[in-house]
Order: structure tokens, then sequence, then C-alpha cells
């Protein structure tokens, strides 16, 4: 019985993609749906390829997956990957359908999947993972994961025994998944003239995650990602076996190592959280076998996705679109300590509001803009905010508590407005914070910023 019925889904998802893509559709997400509803085991029913890698975590899992399946077509190979729709279990199971022959074989030489946390109970249990790699856990999202220790357990749960994980060493809380199951750390110590954030408004582990007690912090780099060690019961962040030996952000270089062998590497920005990424990305590619020389001469073709991060020069003035994920404090305030330490003056244009939907249907709980650490955006090179969409006074208010001066704030709630309130004249970069979508919104509201740079030259 389940073989006619995954017959059956196998026939009408391809047909759907076929029908879809026919319409102009990308067809990433409606055929998983179809195939799912048919035969509720039909991942399970996939053949797959020999290596199969499963990217989850708060942040950086869409980079990171990127990264890994830029890296791994430059060296010829053929990935299933769903880069391009969704990564719920109705994303994955379209992007394996398109990926797989009428026998549902998936044709390629590795299933690379990027998987929402809280979609792990309909994903793990039905695939065979070979490795899962974990960026992070943080707090989220208030409507869907929120807290970290209950997208732990959920994870905890569900990876099985014979999954290999790759987890950060400075995330005291994804580090500690599935504590029975094979694993390797990767870590960025200590950077030379790098300052510690002991102090952010957001620190997700505070006790000890094996015995509550008050941990001893050796460094924090941001929130709680840092290194630490408990008097009570001996717990101290594990020791990593793929590692940033030294790093040259704002030249954008770093030297990453694994105990055998070196090697240079370029840098897509001068993000740490993008070192985080590059490093997580070749450590799985270290553990399928690729030597780190190999790697490493390929990072100079490698860029973070433009929806994630982008650079327009326009003239003497540059324009940024960067990824400020809406709902996500930690995200968010990664972004605005990023763009605070760049030399120039700026104008920064808050756009990630929280909205759902071609319709702009406005999400009512606002908690999150207060966890956001706007105090980065009191620097002196912050010429001008603007703050954008129905929660622009939202934005407004949670600038004058965390003490931006009330004269740089712009309110401004049609988007197609925002272009004509930036004070081009007096800033050397434009940093639009956009959402994870809309594209087209974001897309039109950089070219409309782009055309008035341009007209200012």
């Amino acid at each position: 019985m389940a073989g006619f019925r995954f017959r059956i889904a196998q026939a009408l998802g391809k047909f759907c993609i076929w029908g879809m893509r026919l319409l102009g559709r990308k067809a990433t997400h409606a055929p998983g749906v179809v195939v799912t509803k048919i035969d509720p085991n039909y991942l399970r029913h996939l053949t797959l390829p020999d290596k199969v890698i499963v990217v989850t975590g708060t942040n950086g899992k869409t980079t990171v997956s990127n990264m890994v399946k830029d890296y791994l077509e430059k060296m010829g190979f053929s990935v299933a990957n769903n880069s391009y729709g969704s990564n719920t279990r109705f994303g994955i199971a379209s992007a394996l359908l398109d990926n797989s022959d009428r026998k549902g074989r998936v044709k390629t030489d590795y299933v690379l999947l990027e998987m929402d946390e809280r979609s792990c109970l309909w994903v793990l249990p039905y695939i065979r993972t070979d490795y899962l790699l974990v960026t992070n856990l943080f707090s989220d999202s208030y409507s869907r994961n929120a807290h970290p220790d209950f997208i732990f357990s959920l994870l905890d749960r569900y990876i099985q025994p014979n999954t290999k994980l790759l987890l950060n060493a400075e995330d005291p809380i994804s580090n500690r998944l599935a504590l029975d199951n094979e694993r390797v750390y990767y870590s960025i110590p200590l950077l030379k003239g790098e300052e510690e954030e002991r102090h952010s408004r957001v620190q997700d582990l505070v006790n000890c995650p094996v015995c509550q007690t008050r941990l001893e912090v050796d460094f924090i780099r941001y929130n709680h990602i840092g290194r630490y060690h408990c008097l009570h019961c001996g717990y101290q962040s594990p020791e990593p076996t793929y590692r940033v030996v030294r790093a040259d952000l704002e030249g954008q270089n770093a030297i990453l190592g694994n105990g055998r062998e070196e090697a240079s590497y370029k840098l897509p920005t001068s993000n740490i959280v993008d070192l985080y990424n590059i490093l997580s990305a070749t450590s799985i590619l270290q553990e399928l076998g690729f030597p780190l020389d190999k790697i490493a001469a390929l990072s100079e073709d490698i860029s973070v996705v433009r929806s994630r991060f982008n650079l327009t020069q326009v003239g003497d003035k540059a324009l940024y679109t960067t990824l400020a994920k809406a709902l996500n404090p930690i995200a968010t305030s990664r972004t605005m300590a990023f763009l605070k330490k760049e030399a120039g003056r700026k104008a920064v244009v808050l756009a990630n509001t929280e909205y759902k939907g071609p319709k702009m249907t406005y999400v009512e709980n606002t908690a999150w803009l207060y966890d956001n650490d706007f105090r980065y955006l009191a620097d002196e090179s912050i010429v001008q905010v603007i703050c954008c969409g129905k929660r622009s006074r939202d934005y407004a208010l949670c600038l004058a508590l965390a003490g931006v001066p009330q004269d740089k704030v712009v309110l401004c709630e049609d988007h197609d407005d925002i272009a004509k309130k930036i004070a081009y004249d007096k800033v050397d970069q434009v940093w639009l914070l956009r959402d994870t979508d809309p594209d087209e919104l974001f897309d039109r509201m950089h070219d409309q910023i782009q055309e008035r740079m341009e007209a200012a030259l």
C-alpha cells in the first residue's frame, strides 16, 4: 500500500512541478504539500545518495547551506538543495521531488538541506541524516520559537542516533545536543584586538547547562556566544576540531586550521557572524573528506547570498542591503553592531518591520522590538535613522529609550517614500535593513535609493 501511495505521490508531484513552472511559478513549496498529503511517509520512501547533510539553527542556516552548496558545485558535484524554497518539510519534499526520478531515486551526488528548527519532528525521523550542522540556538520569534530551551528539546528528541553533529563550541546551548552522538566542534578564539560584549540585552544562558550553577565567563563575544567553565561541576566549553587560527576582519581574511594543516581564506564580509558561517561551512566540507587547501582555493569565489548581504557602490558612496530578520532581536542587533563598526557617516533604514505575506498584514506583538539593542545606533557615526512602515512609531520609541537623539530619527510609513527621506549629502553610506521577504519590496526600495544616489552625483 505504501508503495502504491508513494508512486501516485511521485507522479502527481512531478505533474504539479511541471504545471506550476509552465505558469511561471518556482514550484518550491506546493509540490511538497501534494506529495506529503498523498503519502505522509513520502520522505522516508525516497532513495538518497551516500551523503546527506542537514543545516539548522536560529541564525545563519541559509547562508551556511548556500555556501556549502556553492563549494560543492564549484568542485563539480551535483547537489539536491532547497535554497530556492522553504526550509520546512514541504520545501524539503519539493526539492527532493524535483531532483528524483519517477521511482524516487534522488539523482545527485549530495543532498544538502536547510531545515527550520521546528520542522525537525517532520524531517529528521524520515530522512537519513549523515551530518547535522547546528549554527546556534537563540531566542527567536515569540510566536514560534521564543525560548531556545524549547527548540533544544525538539532537536534533542528527534536527532537520530547515527547522525554526526557539527556544533559551535562557543554556543553552550546547541553544543549540548544529542550527547550520545558522534560530534565535532568548530570555534573562533578571542581575536587580537577584539572587544568582548558582556552586556547584551538578551542572554539566553547564564547558568551551567549541566548543574545550573552560575557559569564563570572566559569571554563573551555577543549575547551568550562565548567560552565558559563551571567551578561546581567542572563543565567547560568543548575543544574544537576546526578553528580560526587568526583573522583580520577589516582586511577580510583569516587563517583556518584543523590541528594538522592551516590555510588562508578570503572572507565574504568583515562581519564576525560571517566568519562563523564560513568556518562552519568549511568544517562540514572537511568532514566530507575535502582537504583544507582545496576548499581555501575556492574561497575567493564564495559570497553571501544577495538577500543576506549586498553592497552597491555609487560613486564614492555605498549602499548596503543586509538582512536583519524581523521578530528576531539577536539577528537585528548583530546587524546593527556590524554596521556601527564600519567607518563613515551612515543613514540607517529600519525596513525590517514585522509583516507577513503579500498583503502586508502586520504582526501585533511588538515586544521583540524592545529586545533589540538599539544602543548601537546611538553612535555619532549614525547621522540618520529612518523608521519604516506602520510600526515606525514603535521603532522611534525604542530608539528614544536607547538614547538615539530624536533629531536623527525620521518616520516614514510608506515604503515608497523612503528614498526621498534620506539625506544623501550628509552621509557616506546608506544601510537598508531588510527582512527575509518579500524580495520584491526590498528590491524596489534598493533600486529607488540607488537611483537617488546616482542622481545626487
